[in-house]
């Protein structure tokens, strides 16, 4: 009886450390992303990047720090790195309206480069990612609907019509 006690007192502690465990990661994290806001308020990026690195790490779930990275990264004129954080925090909140917009700007940006360097088709691919990441930007539709229509890819229009009226709506 002695050994069954012990055993269960064992268990007990153990389990009591993990979600103290737990809870101090993720109050953690949560304080991180605090002070990751104030470096950012003050274009402190490279403090930043630093605790929102940590914050992902530590609480990989949690969509609000890979897209605070994404956005820092942008500022620091990183969007190839940018890109990764922001489709991460898609995964994770694909509702969320502001990794939406970020996600799709930054495909605006390079589809505007892939325009100036006279590359359409690199143009046509990144509005299309600028759409998908951001269904509600009718302007962007647009753009890619005439860039289309032009090149007479109605197949491709005719694909993309469920999400558009479920973007727009």
């Amino acid at each position: 009886m002695k050994q069954h006690t012990k055993t269960s007192i064992i268990t007990a502690v153990f389990l009591i450390c993990g979600l103290m465990a737990a809870l101090f990661a993720q109050g953690g994290s949560a304080s991180a992303i605090k002070k990751a806001r104030d470096h950012i308020t003050l274009f402190q990026y490279d403090q930043a990047m630093a605790l929102l690195r940590q914050a992902t790490q530590t609480e990989p779930d949690n969509w609000e720090a890979f897209y605070l990275a994404g956005t820092v990264l942008l500022r620091q004129k990183r969007p190839v790195e940018a890109e990764s954080f922001l489709i991460k925090a898609h995964q994770l909140n694909s509702n969320e309206t502001d990794i939406q917009k970020a996600l799709g700007a930054l495909y605006i940006n390079l589809a505007k480069d892939a325009q100036n360097a006279g590359r359409p088709n690199e143009l046509n691919e990144n509005l299309h990612k600028a759409c998908r990441a951001y269904p509600a930007g009718t302007k962007i539709w647009q753009t890619l609907l005439e860039n289309w229509w032009k090149n007479g890819e109605f197949e491709k229009i005719k694909q993309e019509g469920d999400l558009i009226i479920k973007g727009n709506s």
